[in-house]
């Protein structure tokens, strides 16, 4: 189908903690119908069709529930979203979407029409979801040097400007102390409280990291070797 993971009516309570999907053709997660579940710390890299606004990365055109938190959503040439349905039952925050496209253009879709980031937002805070992606990044990728990082629902601001990508190619966040997405995540009881590990094994460490990848915060870094505010992996 083209879908990294899918799932259709019939299928609640789903969990996918930890996962990372990659250059799938059209989607990273596509849940339709009345499925439901939760998807925390997710990594999609260059998951969608560039030519298919609505078949991208995040696909929950559906009436079911879905919790996505602490994800990351990157196409380095396309849609890092894709749409929610008319009945929005989802609650989405926490997580950094990074596009080429900018936060005011058609990039995502509402119950399939073109919606800007803020109009995403609105139709998300309108049904069950609390201050959905209030918390959420937004990166528009400018130039290879240039990523304008955009918070909630505010895109005409720019919080910040990096001169790199902050994920790398392989998933994992690109280690530098200005990097909005280490210890940008929200803790969630079972999941990410301390005693669980990342998609590698590494144990969780204070606020976490956004994204299937948690770095070691910098206070386990020996003698500081690379400087105050690095970490390792």
């Amino acid at each position: 189908s083209g879908d990294g993971i899918t799932s259709h009516a019939g299928c609640t309570g789903q969990k996918f903690h930890f996962c990372q999907t990659k250059n799938n053709l059209n989607t990273a997660h596509a849940h339709v119908d009345t499925s439901a579940g939760e998807i925390y710390h997710h990594t999609s890299i260059n998951d969608g069709d560039p030519d298919n606004f609505s078949r991208a990365a995040l696909y929950l055109p559906g009436s079911g529930a879905w919790t996505v938190k602490n994800s990351i959503f990157y196409h380095d040439n396309g849609y890092a979203l894709g749409e929610i349905g008319a009945t929005v039952n989802h609650v989405i925050d926490y997580n950094c979407y990074i596009s080429n496209l900018g936060p005011t253009e058609d990039v995502f879709t509402v119950n399939s029409t073109g919606a800007t980031w803020t109009e995403w937002i609105a139709a998300l805070d309108a049904g069950a979801g609390s201050n959905s992606d209030d918390n959420s990044w937004f990166i528009h990728k400018v130039s290879a040097s240039v990523y304008n990082c955009y918070k909630g629902s505010a895109p005409t601001t720019i919080e910040r400007t990096l001169t790199y990508c902050p994920v790398s190619a392989s998933g994992r966040l690109v280690n530098l102390p200005d990097n909005p997405l280490i210890g940008g995540g929200v803790v969630i009881a079972d999941v990410n409280d301390g005693v669980q590990t990342d998609i590698v094994g590494k144990m969780m460490y204070g606020l976490p990291d956004i994204g299937a990848f948690e770095r070691l915060p910098f206070s386990n870094n020996r003698s500081g070797i690379l400087g105050t505010g690095f970490g390792l992996y």
